[in-house]
């Protein structure tokens, strides 16, 4: 069918919820079962209430052809508040390729951000048409493969316990533990059970499970991590709590997957995680978030970290002093992404994005 001529960017509407889910799993995911699909892997951005941050355009017969969904969130971070936008389900209908709908859709998108004052937008890909809009890969973390071992005492004298199935009962034990990370995102106890309710969602030859590490009847960590036949080693998506049980987790949860070993992603600057793996000799690679990243409203996130550069000024605030916050000092928006989050710049401390894939 062809495209209007004028075609327009809309928002969309909990009614429009039912055709913008079947669109986005006819592109990505058109191995799952109606009402299996990407709806219930991300609950957070196809819920009603979130509807209005779903763009898409449409053919002449009023049909979704093109589509990107937005969650407005916020990164709690250094003792302060940031307001940020992910964005993923970025999908065009394949006969409708090759006409920049997608393209159009971003840059609507982005205009809407920088009005709202939305200082940071994350994107989950490195497709080059987010390269285009300034986006690129920024943070630095550390990843470690944790090897295959059942429970080990000797990292961890606790015990084990691996949820497929979505418990109402420890969520509120699971959001205390998530709320006690100095670096995370803005979470209520209702979205933390969303999400935890999404792990059943399918995807081809892979899944994902809860697991808690327990002291006595309480809970001190947990990770998400899956397993798929395309993986040599298991994927660690998400963790919090106490160190050393989350990488006994890692150790159990390989075994249970019988991988060789978890693949586990850390702040560089999580000294605690980081003396652990160093102690067990295990391997580390340095990498970048997972994804792509952009600062789209420099002023907005500015006035947003101010209180901890004020804090940081013994080293931090002498950089910002130094560059005197002009950004004509990066010849790109992406430039000055990469030094705010480098470890040769700002080194602002930001979470692993792949616990927003999880979102």
């Amino acid at each position: 069918m062809a495209v209007p001529k004028a075609f327009v960017v809309r928002r969309g509407g909990p009614h429009d919820l039912p055709e913008l889910g079947r669109l986005v799993d006819e592109v990505m995911r058109p191995y799952v079962k109606p009402g299996e699909g990407m709806a219930r892997r991300f609950p957070l951005l196809y819920r009603a209430d979130n509807a209005n941050n779903l763009y898409f355009i449409s053919d002449m017969g009023g049909r979704p052809i093109s589509m990107a969904a937005v969650w407005r969130g916020a990164v709690v971070t250094g003792g302060v508040r940031v307001p940020i936008a992910a964005i993923g389900s970025v999908a065009t209908k394949a006969e409708h390729r090759g006409h920049e709908l997608a393209s159009k859709i971003l840059r609507h998108i982005w205009t809407d951000l920088v009005t709202d004052h939305v200082a940071v937008a994350l994107i989950s890909g490195r497709r080059s048409l987010y390269h285009r809009l300034g986006a690129v890969e920024a943070g630095h973390f550390i990843m470690t493969e944790v090897p295959a071992q059942r429970l080990n005492t000797g990292l961890w004298n606790g015990k084990a316990e691996r949820i497929s199935h979505y418990r109402e009962d420890i969520t509120g034990s699971l959001i205390a533990i998530y709320l006690a990370e100095g670096v995370r995102y803005s979470r209520t106890p209702r979205e933390m059970g969303e999400l935890l309710e999404g792990l059943a969602y399918p995807r081809r030859n892979t899944r994902h499970d809860l697991f808690i590490a327990k002291r006595g009847e309480r809970i001190m960590a947990y990770a998400i991590i899956g397993a798929s036949d395309r993986w040599q080693e298991a994927r660690v998506m998400e963790w919090a709590g106490a160190r050393r049980a989350v990488l006994a987790l890692a150790q159990h949860a390989a075994a249970e997957y019988k991988t060789p070993s978890s693949h586990l992603m850390f702040r560089s600057n999580d000294w605690c995680m980081r003396d652990l793996v160093e102690e067990a000799g295990w391997p580390t690679t340095k990498s970048f978030n997972l994804g792509t990243m952009a600062i789209i409203d420099w002023h907005s996130f500015l006035a947003a970290i101010s209180p901890w550069l004020d804090e940081a000024q013994v080293h931090h605030k002498a950089i910002i002093k130094a560059t005197e916050l002009r950004r004509d000092r990066y010849p790109s928006d992406g430039e000055l992404t990469q030094w705010v989050f480098s470890e040769d710049g700002l080194d602002f401390p930001w979470p692993y994005a792949g616990e927003l894939n999880y979102v």
